[in-house]
């Protein structure tokens, strides 16, 4: 909250829920023509599960990139190659990691990891947010009018919080 005592809202954009697929049998010369018949598939297949519901979405995955590191769980000397899914919707993360456990998509059944991390827990550790702590953000904006609540403060102190309020607008400007 500001001092003012209203509640603020983050939006923040450019964070997609994801999850990882083991890509150990795909060499690299493989990987964007692999990539790009996951993608299919999974959109394709998403779409069948889907198709009964009249406000389906267009897209579902926004991307795929082969990303190498160490698998968390267990002892593991080397990296491995990885497939980092990208999805748009938090709710298709459980429905596409079930289709590529089973082996519907690409007739294979795939490794899945992390899809178990919740979005929101994905997002605070992507970004190292914590809870109750500050955030420092380089572009913020206030919806107009600001309402104060006259009863916390002295009419003193609200000029003071509104000129500093109005100073900060401009500078964000």
């Amino acid at each position: 909250a500001i001092p003012l005592g209203q509640k603020t809202c983050l939006h923040l954009h450019n964070a997609f829920p994801y999850f990882f697929v083991d890509a150990e049998e795909i060499t690299i010369e493989q990987a964007n023509d692999y990539c790009h018949k996951l993608y299919i598939c999974i959109e394709r297949a998403l779409e069948l599960t889907q198709s009964s519901i009249k406000h389906q979405q267009k897209q579902h995955v926004y991307k795929i990139v082969l990303v190498k590191g160490k698998q968390f769980y267990g002892f593991h000397p080397c990296e491995k190659a990885y497939f980092k899914i990208y999805l748009f919707n938090p709710s298709n993360i459980e429905k596409v990691a079930n289709l590529l456990r089973s082996g519907a998509i690409l007739g294979k059944k795939f490794e899945i990891l992390e899809c178990h991390i919740p979005f929101l827990l994905q997002v605070f550790l992507d970004y190292n947010l914590f809870g109750m702590n500050f955030i420092k953000l380089s572009n913020a904006r206030f919806r107009l009018p600001i309402r104060i609540r006259p009863k916390k403060f002295g009419k003193n102190q609200i000029k003071l919080i509104m000129q500093a309020i109005n100073h900060f607008i401009k500078l964000v400007k």
